[in-house]
């Protein structure tokens, strides 16, 4: 992902150095605290969507759990991903804060400061220039995907993720760039880093190859066979905690046709929109003419190209969703995290090789082309999380009467009920959801006649709505062949 080569001669010299000064990295962070401050300015800092019934879950499971209990693993939600690590991090939320949002958002918050550092000091590495890797890392920053991990906290795990795949490639610089073996330390750090990123979030299988090209590029047979031997070892531990089933939700894998549908769709994605083709002409665009004045790069290029089809291979489980929510700002857009932040190495790389004011040039337009999208993201989000808190508040503060939910993720109260209440009745029932609702979520017909009223919330305040409540009625009945005793409502449900 790096070369060694010096740029051409007429262009500005760029000193050799590992890491960029530390006012450099101070303003840098700062840069970033104050981007991802000025994100929730009048942003409630509430649970979002799957936030509280993910927390629920990781409260009331051990540690240990997390990585040798399947039905653990699985009780996080409708996917088949192996994440060990996030509710891990999750954890840490709970011991500190129990489940405060405010200790969950600044935990957040200082991932993604510290996710930015590690791409600013990557990028650095890349272009041996403080300007360009500044630019290169704010772009990533401020691309729609990264917006979205700032505000939903039960994605956390692509930040913390991506963080600890760059420092397991800083650890290991050396194998990338040059003949030299980094120090047995440098290799035990890197190898750590390693396997806590995977165990994070899957898209970073994509280490996996890039580590064994480039031991068996540098003709490093231990390194090379240890890689393998790892991969070897986690498909094995795989099959044992959630199998190898990669299917989403039930959902069938996409045919080539689907895949191509979500191949076109991709860009606006990553930029929240339709200047995201821009930023991917350019970056394709940079690393072409890079190529062509280096002939050095080619080969990390070629990687970096190789990585961009893999992650995105990785991601074609999620086909669906990602593209019917791809033309608006929302959440899903995280499925191209990784191919965000690989689109803007690939620049990185090219970027090296062209002369300074150019270079700088092509890298703000990259910047350019994300804020747009960036903004309709966070209005997006605030707007998401306003309504979710909303129906949160208005449940716990009134136990005694009947919520009908119209939020599209029907298991946010149950989580919220669930935080605030434990294991014991519910006292709301969703309204006309869009998603598959399961039947032991519909309140019996007597729970029903009980309340003999029902309750919306509408621009933030509760008020009672017979034509909701006859609504639920008729939903209830629909789904209940006879009655459920009132018991099972305290059970388990499946976190959707």
């Amino acid at each position: 992902m790096g070369t060694t080569s010096a740029p051409d001669s007429e262009d500005a010299p760029r000193p050799p150095a590992d890491w960029p000064d530390g006012r450099l990295l101070c303003v840098f962070a700062a840069t970033v605290l104050g981007l991802c401050l000025f994100s929730f300015l009048g942003s409630p800092m509430y649970w979002h969507s799957d936030d509280p019934i993910v927390l629920w879950q990781v409260r009331r499971i051990s540690f240990g759990s997390w990585f040798l209990s399947p039905d653990a693993l699985r009780s996080l939600g409708t996917g088949n991903a192996l994440v060990p690590m996030f509710p891990c991090s999750l954890k840490l939320d709970t011991m500190f804060g129990g489940a405060t949002p405010s200790v969950s958002y600044a935990h957040q918050i200082g991932s993604t400061v510290l996710a930015g550092l590690a791409v600013f000091v990557l990028f650095f590495r890349i272009t041996t220039s403080r300007t360009l890797a500044f630019v290169c890392a704010l772009a990533w920053v401020v691309a729609a995907p990264t917006g979205s991990t700032i505000h939903y906290i039960s994605i956390r795990h692509y930040l913390e993720g991506l963080l600890f795949g760059v420092l397991a490639v800083l650890s290991a610089w050396p194998l990338f760039v040059s003949d030299e073996l980094p120090s047995r330390r440098a290799m035990a750090v890197s190898a750590v880093c390693f396997h806590v990123a995977i165990l994070y979030k899957e898209v970073l299988l994509i280490l996996y190859p890039l580590f064994l090209f480039a031991a068996l590029y540098r003709k490093r047979p231990l390194p090379a066979f240890i890689v393998a031997l790892s991969g070897a070892a986690y498909i094995g531990y795989r099959a044992y905690a959630i199998g190898l089933d990669a299917s989403y939700a039930g959902m069938p894998l996409p045919t080539l046709s689907t895949a191509l549908d979500l191949l076109a769709k991709t860009p606006r994605m990553i930029a929240g929109g339709w200047l995201g083709y821009v930023a991917v002409a350019v970056a394709l665009g940079v690393a072409c003419a890079g190529a062509a004045r280096q002939p050095a790069i080619r080969r990390p290029i070629a990687l970096t190209v190789l990585l961009l089809l893999l992650s995105f291979v990785i991601v074609l489980p999620v086909a669906e969703p990602l593209r019917h929510s791809w033309s608006e700002p929302n959440f899903w857009n995280r499925g191209v995290f990784m191919i965000a932040f690989l689109l803007l190495t690939l620049a990185a790389i090219g970027l090296r090789a062209l002369p300074r004011r150019a270079g700088v040039a092509a890298a703000a337009i990259l910047v350019a082309c994300m804020i747009p999208g960036c903004l309709a993201n966070r209005a997006a989000c605030v707007s998401e999380k306003i309504l979710y808190e909303a129906e949160a508040r208005a449940y716990i503060a009134n136990p005694d009467k009947l919520l009908l939910s119209r939020l599209p993720a029907h298991w946010y109260l149950l989580g919220i009920h669930r935080l605030e209440y434990g294991e014991t009745p519910l006292h709301y029932q969703p309204l006309s959801n869009p998603h598959g609702v399961p039947d032991w979520l519909y309140l019996s017909p007597e729970r029903l006649r009980h309340y003999g009223t029902g309750y919306v919330v509408e621009n933030g305040v509760l008020r009672e709505s017979e034509e909701a409540f006859r609504t639920a009625v008729r939903e209830s009945a629909s789904r209940h062949a006879q009655d459920m005793p009132n018991e099972s409502l305290a059970g388990d449900g499946p976190a959707e």
